[in-house]
C-alpha cells in the first residue's frame, strides 16, 4: 500500500512534464497545420490515450485547446494591426479566414472585423 502512494505522485509529476512539454510544442507550433495524430505520435502516446490524457488534464480537447489558442494569438494580432483577416487566419494557423470568422464569432460574438471596429471606437 505504501508503495503505491509513492508511485502515484510520481506518474502525476510525469504527466505533467509530459502536458507542459506538449502545450510548449503547441505555443511553438500553432501557426503550423497540426494534427491530433501527430502530436500524440511526437510524445510517443497512442492516439486514443493521447484525446483522454488531454481532455483530463486541461478540461477541452485538443482541437478545442488549440484553436482558443489560435483564436487568442488571432486576436491579439487584430488590435495590435491593421492586417486583413485573411493574413491574420494564416499567420495563427487557420487554413483560411472563414474558418477563423466562424471560430471567431462563436468564441467572441462578433467577426473579427466587428470586433475590431468595436474595440477600437471603445480606445477613442
Amino acid at each position: 500500500m505504501a508503495e503505491k502512494n509513492v508511485i502515484l505522485p510520481l506518474n502525476n509529476q510525469k504527466n505533467i512534464e509530459r502536458l507542459k512539454g506538449v502545450l510548449q510544442f503547441i505555443e511553438n507550433h500553432y501557426m503550423e497545420k497540426l494534427s491530433q495524430a501527430e502530436i500524440a505520435d511526437e510524445f510517443y502516446f497512442s492516439k486514443e490515450y493521447f484525446a483522454r490524457f488531454f481532455k483530463k488534464h486541461t478540461g477541452m480537447t485538443f482541437i478545442e485547446y488549440l484553436t482558443k489558442y489560435r483564436l487568442q494569438k488571432a486576436r491579439m494580432q487584430l488590435m495590435a494591426s491593421n492586417s486583413g483577416i485573411l493574413e491574420i487566419a494564416l499567420n495563427n494557423g487557420f487554413s483560411d479566414d472563414r474558418r477563423l470568422i466562424l471560430a471567431f464569432k462563436e468564441e467572441y460574438g462578433a467577426t473579427p472585423f466587428q470586433y475590431r471596429k468595436m474595440e477600437r471606437n471603445k480606445e477613442e
